[in-house]
């Protein structure tokens, strides 16, 4: 308040690829949360729009069955315990499920073009770090390793030197890698956020033309529960 008098700043606009936020047990939009700047929404692009109009690479989703009788919600509802999540990701072996997976997505089939940068989100660093080490050329990319180890990762992951990066949270909100063209949701959640961002890394336009589409493989049930990001329209405006 007392920056904008002081600027003499009367009307400001913003943009932004994500107006909602995750607020106690619903999505609300900016305009309703504290502290507030926006005093109200004057346009909203729906996401099909963006689709349809090839600002959005395609999307091809891979739901893989997923046995969530383990998961447990945490103490305000929001999402699952990190107790419960270990315990399904165990009972559904998804460490060779991602193997799998990766190797799937990696070969040459009928059909379809190997993918050339796989972007895969597990739970857990301990994890990253586990199924990594199952994947020739694998590499994980944590929250407390070195800027300059981080930077060295992405920039070869970037330059195609890399074709696997394991994550948890670290590359989810903000990344920007257009070339991704595979990505793998290893982890179980309620945060529609989340899942939106996540899968968001791979709607980038591949300058190149090299990639024709990207690959959402889910192990983590999260298809069954939110759908096609393309499909999420938003009416409270």
């Amino acid at each position: 308040g007392l920056f904008m008098s002081g600027s003499k700043i009367v009307k400001v606009l913003g943009l932004t690829a994500t107006p909602f936020r995750l607020h106690k047990d619903e999505l609300k939009f900016i305009t309703r949360t504290m502290p507030k700047l926006f005093g109200c929404v004057v346009h909203c692009i729906q996401v099909n729009e963006i689709t349809s109009q090839g600002y959005w690479s395609k999307l091809l989703y891979k739901p893989v069955r997923f046995d969530d009788k383990m998961l447990k919600l945490n103490s305000s509802g929001t999402d699952y315990t990190e107790e419960s999540v270990k315990k399904a990701y165990l009972a559904n072996d998804m460490q060779g499920t991602i193997v799998h997976a990766v190797n799937t997505m990696l070969s040459p089939g009928a059909g379809f073009i190997p993918r050339k940068s796989i972007l895969v989100f597990v739970p857990t660093v301990e994890e990253a770090h586990q199924v990594a080490g199952k994947i020739d050329g694998a590499v994980v990319v944590w929250g407390l390793m070195s800027k300059d180890a981080r930077d060295r990762c992405i920039d070869d992951f970037k330059d195609g030197k890399i074709n696997v990066v394991v994550n948890v949270n670290v590359l989810s909100v903000g990344f920007d890698h257009p070339g991704v063209d595979g990505i793998i949701v290893a982890r179980p959640t309620l945060s529609l956020a989340w899942y939106y961002q996540a899968v968001g890394r791979g709607t980038r336009i591949d300058p190149t033309k090299r990639k024709k589409d990207c690959w959402i493989y889910d192990l983590a049930g999260t298809f069954d529960r939110f759908g096609r990001v393309e499909n999420i329209v938003i009416e409270d405006i």
